[in-house]
């Protein structure tokens, strides 16, 4: 990233919902999803997949959620039915989890004539958190980016594996405030077109600290939210 246009131009990386379980072993890796933990931020939600590699044919899906060992199943997958179509079950939609808490997910299933129970854990972040280590894309690829006190900037994100995404808003918190108002003025709102969104400016950054850009997007028939963190220094730094 050299120059402006490359700077301005993010990319939300590939987001796998889909997750694996290898059956025809049963040991303590293979409880667990091979990509478990997952990451999911509050106010998304998401559909997961399990494919049972190594088996052809699964039914009779239930998917429990527990939150420490409370069951909340009904506050996290409060709609839907699980379905199984041969090696594959698709889970209800997971919604309503709580920024910094952690979520065990046991999917219950038959598989001939054995009831088997597989498990992935669910790591729920706050919109407002700084980047740290990424797992599962929530972060843009670029991020973080670094922009200088009294510059404006517009920012597009390209979604990659998607056509279309739409009725983006991004929400930018300086620490655990909502700044929206503030570093993104204008009336003009976000768009998207294709898998490409573009953000209200960025402007009015102070020198020295440091923001978090939320955007929220629809990913039928997903809520989506991807990150990015953006540095502003101030213009009398010394490099």
């Amino acid at each position: 990233m050299s120059d402006y246009r490359a700077l301005s131009a993010l990319t939300a990386g590939l987001r796998d919902d889909n997750l694996n379980i290898r059956v025809n072993q049963k040991d303590m890796s293979s409880i667990w999803c091979l990509q478990s933990p997952v990451p999911m931020v509050a106010g998304e939600t998401r559909t997961f997949t399990v494919a049972y590699v190594g088996q052809t044919s699964v039914a009779s899906p239930v998917a429990t959620v527990y939150k420490g060992t409370s069951d909340g199943t009904t506050v996290c997958m409060p709609s839907g039915t699980a379905s199984a179509s041969g090696n594959v079950v698709t889970l209800k939609p997971m919604t309503g989890v709580v920024g910094g808490e952690n979520y065990i997910v046991a999917v219950t299933t038959t598989i001939g004539g054995n009831t088997d129970i597989r498990k992935f854990e669910v790591n729920a972040k706050k919109a407002a958190e700084v980047q740290g280590r990424d797992v599962g894309g929530t972060w843009c690829l670029e991020s973080p980016v670094v922009m200088i006190a009294g510059e404006t900037r517009g920012f597009t994100i390209t979604y990659l594996g998607q056509t279309t995404v739409s009725s983006p808003v991004a929400t930018v918190y300086k620490g655990t405030t909502n700044v929206t108002s503030t570093v993104m003025p204008s009336e003009t709102a976000a768009s998207a077109s294709g898998n490409v969104v573009t953000l209200k400016q960025v402007t009015a950054l102070v020198g020295g600290e440091t923001y978090v850009v939320c955007v929220a997007t629809t990913i039928y028939p997903n809520s989506d939210i991807r990150k990015f963190e953006i540095k502003c220094v101030k213009a009398s730094d010394r490099q």
